[in-house]
């Protein structure tokens, strides 16, 4: 993916007048660049969106660098950055499916996440370590996939899943969505019992959330009577969407 001009002012924007003489602002473009020199390609970035003018190049960043692809799996370096001083520069393991282009991110079980501050001295030393420590668990990650390709689960199962996983969103999925309203099938390819399929389903459900509950009967004013349903709504903020990310992966290793 080529970084456009307009894309590259925001990612290199530093211009915050910070409240501590400590804080030292990591441009998300200089990030980019350093897991580039370990081989690593832009595969998506985004920003947040804002209507304040004072603050309109100084946004969240969103990014995805692709490690590799293996099998149709593509892994993933997420980062998440801001220049507004509202969170610190955190990087994930991420996986993309890219059968439905879905991405996943590893729970920090598997992988933890590293947290960089902006007032590290040397925040570029703690990238080259987290890239070390994550090449050493891709292996990992490989075994723990295969295994959950080969685990079967029952038919309870699937649903005690769903429910559980309708709890990350933490707000009120549980009370618009049955529990196997998010364990619809959407193509081929994620039909089974098998848990990797069965997660990436329930994944995908839960974080696009346009699975919905049928309330009842509802009478009009002429006596014709008409279903009345409640959508869940999709999940769009970066930081709520790892959270959840991160909690489902958890929940989908304990069944192995």
């Amino acid at each position: 993916m080529k970084i456009t001009e307009q894309q590259k002012r925001i990612i290199t924007n530093t211009d915050f007048i910070a409240t501590s003489d400590r804080y030292n602002p990591i441009a998300t473009l200089d990030v980019i660049n350093r897991f580039k020199e370990h081989g690593m390609t832009v595969n998506d970035l985004q920003e947040s969106r804002t209507r304040l003018e004072h603050k309109k190049d100084k946004v969240r960043h969103f990014v995805r660098m692709k490690i590799d692809d293996v099998g149709g799996i593509q892994r993933e370096v997420v980062i998440m950055n801001s220049s507004d001083s509202s969170t610190s520069l955190r990087l994930h393991a991420g996986l993309l499916r890219m059968v439905c282009n879905n991405g996943l991110i590893l729970s920090d079980d598997l992988i933890p996440m590293e947290k960089i501050k902006h007032t590290t001295k040397d925040p570029f030393a703690r990238i080259d370590s987290f890239v070390s420590r994550l090449t050493a668990a891709l292996e990992e990650e490989t075994r723990i996939r295969e295994r959950m390709q080969r685990k079967w689960l029952a038919a309870w199962q699937i649903e005690e899943f769903a429910s559980r996983a309708i709890e990350t969103r933490e707000d009120d999925m549980s009370k618009i969505l049955d529990p196997m309203a998010v364990n619809i099938i959407r193509r081929p390819e994620d039909s089974g019992h098998q848990l990797w399929e069965v997660y990436n389903r329930i994944q995908e459900n839960v974080i696009q959330g346009d699975s919905y509950r049928k309330l009842g009967i509802m009478t009009n004013e002429d006596g014709t009577t008409r279903e009345t349903y409640k959508a869940a709504k999709r999940l769009t903020d970066h930081t709520r969407i790892i959270r959840v990310n991160q909690d489902l992966h958890s929940l989908a290793m304990a069944y192995l």
